[in-house]
């Protein structure tokens, strides 16, 4: 990470591990600033660390290690803390790392948010998507952060009408013990005592996820008779 001098054009350096950082953002007192990164490992993958130090680059320090990589920063208005997005089991939630304690999920459940900004009154803005609702704006408040407004309905017109198959979320063990995370989209109107064609989408990991989001392509094919495995 480094810091330019937009008057100057000076550069200065501000982090210098053997590995990356990245996604810096600055306090609103313009004194610290969040960032993420991990140490170089021989490895093909690894998570990385929520992190803050002063402005100049000093006074380093692990803000949050949760075995999940942190994205998308956002300082609390009153620079009590760090609002970040963790991905894991399919879904990304919200949570907040105070300066000082423990992180916390603030959104929980079945879904992707990514969130935009933070508002002083304490309101959330962003998008959600879960295996049914594409992909809008909403907002949410930190004292209610079950209840979401929709602020956009884009998609209103393509679904208008439509009926989905069911998305049924399955866990199993496979080869040495690993359990296995994936999902079952159902055909509209399906009637168990029949047999369909199968689709399978699978990959390994853990380098890319998939998630809850709402799926055009298996809606589509499971829409024209096909159970779809991902």
């Amino acid at each position: 990470i480094y810091a330019v001098d937009v008057e100057t054009g000076a550069i200065t350096q501000l982090t210098s591990r053997r590995g990356s950082d990245g996604g810096p953002a600055i306090s609103p007192d313009g004194r610290m600033i969040a960032y993420t990164g991990n140490d170089f490992g021989d490895y093909t993958y690894d998570d990385s660390e929520l992190y803050v130090m002063n402005l100049d680059g000093s006074g380093s320090r692990v803000l949050a290690d949760i075995d999940r990589s942190p994205g998308g920063l956002i300082w609390a208005k009153d620079g009590s803390g760090v609002y970040f997005t963790v991905s894991g089991d399919g879904a990304r939630n919200v949570w907040f790392a105070p300066l000082s304690g423990q992180p916390r999920a603030i959104t929980e459940g079945p879904q992707l948010i990514d969130v935009s900004a933070v508002l002083a009154d304490d309101t959330i803005i962003g998008t959600r998507t879960d295996a049914y609702e594409p992909g809008d704006i909403v907002k949410f408040s930190l004292r209610d952060p079950t209840s979401f407004t929709k602020l956009t309905d884009v998609n209103a017109d393509i679904l208008h009408g439509k009926k989905l198959g069911e998305v049924e979320e399955i866990w199993y063990t496979s080869v040495d013990d690993y359990r296995i995370h994936g999902w079952i989209v159902k055909p509209p109107d399906f009637d168990p005592s029949k047999k369909y064609p199968l689709i399978i989408s699978i990959h390994g990991g853990p380098h890319g996820m998939y998630n809850v989001g709402f799926n055009f392509g298996y809606q589509e094919h499971a829409a024209n008779g096909y159970v779809v495995l991902y």
